[in-house]
């Protein structure tokens, strides 16, 4: 996908680009064409001050969008990764028509779409290889010689002019779009990047490092259609496609694969906002529930292909997901679609051996460490259970004990939690004392929350990425123990990421604070986990609430022993850290 973007260098107000047409002349040159004068009496007295007599043929022939659009000009939907609100006008420039130099007003484009105007941009797509006595002008620049698929785009105050003074029979074909800059912050969590293969006359979707890692992984998916969408929440861009008969009929033979990058992200059917001003998703773009009816399961992505499904009449979509037991959790889609947990994000993981050949060769004199980098509320908890143990921490936030009950899954108020409250308060007051805990990234001051629902829980004041992102051996010498933080916790869907690979790698145990039977999951790939050396019976809780509470006491378990018990314990494990080092070096890429 191609992403506008006028920052490419000082005073860029204009871009040329390509894409392989996956249009045919048929699409468009038969189509009603209506001749269009200009209706701003100011510009056309402006050009015949010019020079241009006023019986001049501005302007040309337009097709527009009040008409049904040929299916090829959706398709423009999904290839511009970062804009809204595309309308679309199909061009036809006859013999001595004229454009002279003018600025586009966007005045009925802005009433509809309510448009900031610094926003609004226009693209010229050419449908055809230039001919003699074509021209186009932008700022200034006059182009001739264009091929078919070259497009334009500039910012709406960028003078530009456009003729035709050709043969009779060369007409001018161009497709016109109007579109809203998307602001980067709608589209924080949704990429919107979304990737097709193996599908006729879609080969001009982008190809980028992580897609051809994957594309490797899959083994092009053995020639069958497929899709990878790497972003969250609804795919919008899948949603907009509609596909030609002929491209229809052929994955209604073969089927089609659709690979989902990133978790799902649910939501109760019948929900309204769960915030006023909000969304439907209890954690903003995705849910975390204290239980849940299953039947009401529903997720954005899973809508989107649905829908997709419906728009195209395709019989067999395969869905490809890193949602452990996804069929199970979400019955509502299985009717339709064959939902599979098959996690491509951990399947294209990459490791460096870079370990200190005398890394083994170390003194456990800490018990444990605790990355985290997003704030959630389970990363928070377990953060104030930790700062006053021997730990070692990342952790770039304060909040106050208030907030810090919010979540819908727990509620610090009730018996469960009498044992710990008190010690969870001097933890929180330690962390708010002591924020930010800088490992791997560092920041110049703490980032507050106060209201975590609205605000992207990202740590703010960081100013230097420290180190490459496997290249923490440092913080792992003589530690004995991670408590892995998983990004989603309160969720039916097991799933885990390369978070948990990190203490594999740097042959650490791991109490992995996660959903439910993700230490099962786990273990069907084929790694150890460690409940011959304490009670992981968390895992298979599904209340979450208990679960943590549970994963409390592990912790708490090993606080009680001493540093040389520790390391005791830490070699009785050696044979289990060194298969796993082993199994994940092969199975990950280099």
């Amino acid at each position: 996908m191609i992403k506008v973007d006028f920052s490419l260098g000082h005073g860029v107000d204009h871009i040329r680009g390509h894409v392989t047409p996956f249009w045919i002349k048929e699409d468009y040159v038969d189509l009603p064409y209506v001749k269009q004068e200009t209706t701003i009496k100011e510009e056309v007295d402006q050009w015949v001050s010019m020079g241009y007599p006023r019986d001049t043929s501005f302007t040309g022939c337009m097709y527009s969008s009040k008409n049904p659009m040929p299916a090829f000009v959706n398709q423009f939907k999904t290839l511009f990764s970062n804009l809204e609100n595309m309308t679309f006008t199909l061009y036809r420039m006859q013999t001595m028509d004229v454009m002279p130099v003018h600025v586009d007003h966007f005045s009925t484009y802005k009433n509809i779409f309510n448009a900031n105007h610094d926003k609004v941009i226009r693209i010229l797509v050419m449908l055809e290889d230039w001919k003699p006595g074509h021209y186009l002008e932008i700022d200034g620049q006059g182009i001739t010689d264009w091929r078919a698929g070259d497009y334009f785009i500039w910012k709406n105050h960028v003078p530009h002019a456009a003729s035709n003074i050709g043969k009779i029979e060369d007409l001018r074909y161009t497709l016109q779009i109007t579109a809203t800059l998307a602001d980067e912050k709608t589209h924080f969590y949704e990429s919107n990047r979304l990737y097709e293969f193996n599908i006729p006359d879609r080969s001009w979707i982008e190809d980028t490092t992580l897609i051809k890692r994957i594309r490797k992984v899959l083994g092009d998916n053995n020639g069958l259609p497929y899709i990878i969408y790497t972003g969250n929440e609804r795919i919008k861009a899948l949603e907009e496609i509609v596909y030609p008969e002929h491209i229809r009929n052929q994955l209604n033979t073969f089927g089609v694969d659709i690979y989902l990058y990133e978790p799902v992200c649910s939501y109760l059917e019948g929900q309204s906002l769960y915030r006023e001003g909000g969304t439907k998703h209890t954690e903003w773009f995705y849910s975390e529930f204290a239980d849940v009816d299953y039947q009401r399961l529903r997720a954005d992505e899973l809508d989107s292909i649905l829908k997709f499904k419906h728009n195209n009449n395709l019989d067999t979509i395969r869905v490809h997901t890193c949602d452990y037991d996804i069929e199970k959790y979400y019955p509502y889609y299985t009717k339709d679609l064959y939902l599979t947990c098959d996690d491509v994000c951990l399947k294209t993981r990459w490791y460096k051996n870079i370990l200190d050949k005398d890394f083994l060769n170390q003194n456990i004199d800490k018990k444990f460490i605790s990355l985290n980098y997003r704030y959630t509320f389970h990363r928070q908890l377990i953060a104030a259970y930790l700062a006053n143990k021997s730990s070692t921490l990342s952790w770039a936030f304060e909040c106050d004990y208030e907030h810090m009950n919010k979540a819908p899954w727990y509620d610090l108020s009730n018996d469960n939690w009498d044992s710990y409250r008190q010690y969870i308060k001097n933890g929180l007051l330690t962390l708010n004392q002591n924020s930010p805990y800088n490992l791997d990234f560092t920041f110049d001051k703490s980032t507050e929350i106060n209201d975590s629902y609205f605000k992207p829980r990202f740590p703010k004041h960081q100013h230097i990425t420290n180190i490459d992102w496997y290249a923490i051996e440092q913080f792992y010498k003589g530690v004995f123990c991670e408590v892995v933080n998983e990004t989603r916790y309160a969720q039916p869907t097991a799933n885990f990421s390369e978070k948990v690979h990190v203490p594999m790698m740097y042959y650490k145990p791991f109490i992995l604070v996660a959903p439910p039977y993700t230490l099962k999951y786990i273990k069907e790939q084929g790694f150890k986990t460690f409940s011959d050396f304490w009670d992981e019976s968390y895992d298979l809780i599904e209340d979450h609430e208990k679960r943590l509470l549970a994963i409390f006491k592990v912790i708490d378990y090993i606080d009680s022993l001493s540093l040389t018990e520790i390391n005791e314990l830490y070699q009785k494990m050696m044979p289990i850290l060194t298969y796993n080092q082993k199994l994940l070096k092969m199975t990950l890429r280099p």
